[in-house]
């Protein structure tokens, strides 16, 4: 950000997100914030805030787990081998149906299409005209088709 991109909202904005110290701002955005900040007396005392949450949060200490905890957690965790996730996901769908029974449901009808699509068992003749005619006509939703096949 360039220019006069920098006004308060930003100046805000730049402390909530990097905190109270200049040095952790943007440094694009760094000397024309310090600037405003030094101009505006409320965007000093809103840094001011943000200086005793970041020395809070500097100074805090975090202890470590006792060891009756960890051996809790460590006691309780999962034993055995994992389940594959796609079975886990497939139980989960389907809890009363073996997983085979609509995997071959789809695999018989997809076989079933390419034996019909393939032989054609559905196909009028060659040699049969007027049931050629009359599936253009339906084809196209056009009756003149049938008409001038005929003649």
């Amino acid at each position: 950000m360039t220019g006069s991109a920098v006004n308060e909202a930003r100046v805000k904005t730049l402390i909530d997100a990097y905190g109270a110290d200049p040095a952790r701002w943007p440094l694009e955005e760094r000397a024309e914030a310090a600037a405003l900040l030094a101009r505006l007396p409320e965007l000093d005392a809103y840094r001011n805030e943000a200086l005793l949450l970041d020395t809070l949060l500097e100074t805090h200490e975090v202890s470590l787990p006792d060891a009756a905890l960890i051996e809790r957690v460590v006691a309780a965790r999962p034993r055995g081998p994992r389940e594959n996730p796609l079975r886990a996901l497939i139980k989960f769908l389907m809890p009363d149906e073996a997983a085979w029974l609509p995997a071959g449901a789809l695999a018989a009808s997809m076989a079933f299409g390419i034996y019909v699509g393939m032989s054609g068992a559905f196909m009028p003749a060659a040699s049969d005209t007027e049931t050629q005619a009359a599936l253009m006509s339906l084809a196209l939703a056009d009756t003149a088709v049938e008409d001038n096949w005929n003649e």
